[in-house]
């Protein structure tokens, strides 16, 4: 097998490409120049015949870089349209709801090895209409059935981020607590905060993750080749 990706990127040296894109530019254009080659291989021709019709197949190098830096730049911008901003919002909306109803409704307390739990059935009512909200967003505007499942679990991961830092900082901040009482609080706060929340929000999000999202073809277009 040739070298195609030192090949392309000599070919792009002159470019005005950053380091990075180029070497994504340089890795999707080698690999459809070692696709051309093998199917070249396959039909029959030589090696040679095939390494030059893989090299005739790329007409305007730098419009081809051009074109696959903009399909990885249209790639992260479904990711954030599909994915970070309903993620985000329905976070926003879930933390907001939650501190209304802790305001406002009284919830019942249970005692958890050496620590209280707080539970309230209008706080797992929210998390479900929170996940069917996310995932629903996601799922109107194209979202595939993963993306939907991660928006729907947004307030969930947040959460647990959030939590895994206030783990670390009580670690090296309060060494007057034994680790053992430090590691019991976390846990049941994790129950708590996160996996009992993670579970109505996908209570919610199922309705929306049983059906196949519409395909958004996330591979490079506009690369100059020759038919």
């Amino acid at each position: 097998m040739p070298d195609f990706a030192s090949m392309v990127r000599e070919r792009l040296s002159g470019t005005q490409l950053g380091d990075e894109v180029r070497e994504d530019v340089v890795r999707e254009i080698a690999g459809h120049m070692e696709s051309s080659f093998e199917g070249a291989l396959q039909r029959g021709m030589s090696p040679e015949a095939a390494k030059v019709l893989a090299v005739l197949g790329v007409q305007d190098w730098e419009k081809s870089g051009r074109a696959v830096r903009n399909a990885k730049e249209d790639l992260m911008n479904e990711r954030l349209r599909r994915m970070w901003v309903p993620g985000v919002c329905v976070s926003v909306l879930n933390f907001a709801a939650i501190n209304v109803v802790m305001r406002t409704v009284r919830p019942s307390i249970v005692p958890f090895h050496g620590t209280f739990l707080a539970l309230s059935v209008w706080w797992w009512a929210i998390y479900v209409a929170c996940g069917a909200l996310g995932s629903g967003w996601c799922k109107r505007i194209g979202g595939t059935p993963r993306e939907r499942l991660v928006v729907a679990l947004f307030p969930a991961m947040m959460t647990a981020v959030l939590l895994t830092m206030a783990f670390v900082m009580a670690i090296f901040v309060d060494r007057q607590v034994m680790l053992s009482t430090k590691v019991i609080g976390i846990t049941a706060f994790w129950i708590w905060a996160v996996m009992i929340p993670a579970v109505f929000l996908l209570i919610g999000a199922g309705p929306f993750l049983r059906e196949k999202a519409t395909f958004v073809d996330a591979k490079p277009k506009g690369i100059a080749t020759t038919a």
